[in-house]
């Protein structure tokens, strides 16, 4: 069954390379620049799931450039739990994940629920309007 489910997210993984390679492409080389294209890539996908049909089509024709996966979300949790599970000795990787969102806009309870189940994002409201 695992290697079933490592199988099946060859094609979400492959995607993620294919957009880390390209985006690497685009850097100016000339300074010392650092980015992390799994954090791009997370923000894109969690942005993702709040964008209607033709965004949404438009973004995963983006990230995915050659071949769609099945299930983009189930896709994440399970590249992020593999990398959280496949430590070594003295090694911690962890990987943060949040959402800020307006205390008076309302959000899915779907978008939340995906946010939480697939991505480990947390979802904080905040009080944009209101200066303190």
């Amino acid at each position: 069954m695992a290697s079933q489910v490592k199988q099946s997210n060859v094609v979400f993984e492959q995607g993620i390379a294919n957009f880390s390679n390209s985006l690497y492409s685009k850097l100016d080389r000339t300074g010392n620049e650092f980015i992390s294209p799994y954090s791009i890539t997370s923000a894109l996908l969690l942005l993702m799931l709040g964008t209607g049909k033709t965004t949404k089509t438009q973004m995963k024709s983006v990230i995915f450039k050659y071949q769609e996966p099945n299930d983009i979300d189930q896709g994440y949790k399970l590249l992020n739990e593999e990398l959280l599970t496949r430590t070594k000795t003295g090694v911690t990787l962890s990987i943060a994940n949040r959402l800020y969102g307006s205390k008076h806009f309302n959000l899915s309870n779907t978008f939340s629920t995906k946010a939480t189940t697939y991505y480990g994002s947390g979802i904080e409201l905040l009080d944009f309007i209101t200066e303190t």
